[in-house]
């Protein structure tokens, strides 16, 4: 999918994804990968469509773009009830690791917007 390859934080998530499994992944540990990713990525494509914004999965993990994320979460989840569960752990996961990564880098605004989506989605 496109879109992941030109998202860092997406692009880095994966890479955590690997790394927990270790040097060994197996064929269907590689699958299920790859399917977090097309799904965050069709939850970014859905996110983008809704708001108009061509932004990247780190920008929109802000306060005001939430609501387009539950939308676009319930969308998917109608479409594939197993999703519905699993891509809330997959938005949780992505949130800390965008809090992790400006962190390193030093951009507190960007954690702090992190931090407030993470808290209304705990929250919903």
């Amino acid at each position: 999918m496109e879109i992941i390859k030109h998202d860092e934080l997406l692009r880095q998530y994966g890479i955590n994804q690997i790394i927990r499994k270790g040097t060994q992944i197996t064929f269907d540990e590689g699958n299920q990968i790859r399917a977090k990713l097309r799904y965050i990525g069709r939850l970014l494509q859905s996110v983008r469509r809704d708001t108009g914004y061509d932004y990247g999965s780190e920008e929109f993990l802000q306060p005001k773009f939430f609501d387009a994320f539950k939308r676009a979460a319930i969308a998917i989840g109608e479409e594939n009830i197993h999703l519905s569960g699993s891509m809330g752990t997959y938005v949780k996961k992505l949130c800390l690791l965008n809090i992790s990564q400006s962190i390193k880098t030093g951009n507190v605004a960007r954690s702090e917007n992190t931090k407030q989506f993470l808290e209304l989605f705990n929250a919903e």
